[in-house]
This record gives structure tokens, sequence and C-alpha cells, in this order.
């Protein structure tokens, strides 16, 4: 082979490598920026939605119904994860036990955005209910009116 096409095949074979070793740290690094993602949503659950949602839970007790905390973790298939994180409220009564569609009030955590997004059901219809919010701006006080805006409906 001549020197110059010797020189010219290792320069663009250099840049390849170059840009695998650019696309694999970059993938490292927003992987672990989604595991801090995570982790930040598993504490915030931890310090102010598991309490907000345990207030609910005992004003409902209170009044002789039923609710209960309900906690999913990220689950995973061999493309990565599949079902995201999340955490809500069953308020489903006897009458709604078993069935497929059910009272319930649950965030959903986006690991990627670092937003929480609200579902709710109310035994005959579900979905999403208003635009993703930040985890950062989740407060006791937001996850309860939301409850009581879904409560009133």
């Amino acid at each position: 082979m001549k020197p110059e096409i010797r020189k010219q095949l290792s320069d663009i074979l250099d840049t390849r490598q170059k840009q695998k070793d650019a696309a694999t740290a970059w993938t490292a690094e927003k992987q672990s920026a989604e595991e801090k993602n995570l982790a930040d949503f598993n504490a915030a659950k931890e310090k102010v939605i598991k309490p907000a949602f345990q207030e609910i839970v005992e004003l409902y007790k209170a009044k002789g119904m039923s609710a209960h905390i309900v906690e999913q973790d990220e689950q995973y298939n061999s493309r990565g994860p599949s079902t995201p994180a999340s955490i809500g409220l069953d308020l489903a009564q006897e009458e709604h036990r078993g069935n497929t569609m059910k009272p319930q009030f649950r965030f959903i955590f986006d690991r990627r955005t670092r937003t929480i997004s609200l579902y709710t059901s109310t035994g005959s219809q579900g979905g999403p209910a208003g635009t993703p919010v930040p985890l950062d701006s989740v407060t006791a006080e937001w996850i309860q009116n939301a409850f009581v805006n879904y409560a009133s409906r």
C-alpha cells in the first residue's frame, strides 16, 4: 500500500474511533444522569410524596374508606426500562377489586426528562392528567391540591 493511501486510511479509521469513543462517553454520561435522576425520585418519594399520600390515606381511613399507597419500581426488558417507576394511591373499594380499571391517582417518573406525570383513573375512564411537572417542583401542597382536583370530579 502506498504511504499516502495508508495515511489517508489510517486517518479515516482514527476519526471513526474518536467518534465511537465520544458516543460511548456520551452514553455513559447520559446513563449516569438518568441513574441520578432515579435516585433523586426515590429520595423525593420518601421525603415528600409518601408523607403527603399518607395524610390522604389517614383521612380516608378516618372516614371509613379504603386508600392504599402503591409503589412500582422500574421494570426492565432486554432493551432497557419498559415500565417507569411510579407511586400512587389505590382508591378501589370492594366493588372495584379485581377490575382492571379501578380508581387511582398515580405519579409516573420519567428518568430521562426528570419529570413526574400524573395518571388518574375514576374506575370508568383513565389517562394522563395535565402536563409533566419537574421533579424539583413537587411539594406536599402541590400533591394534595392535585388530589383535591381529582377527588372533586
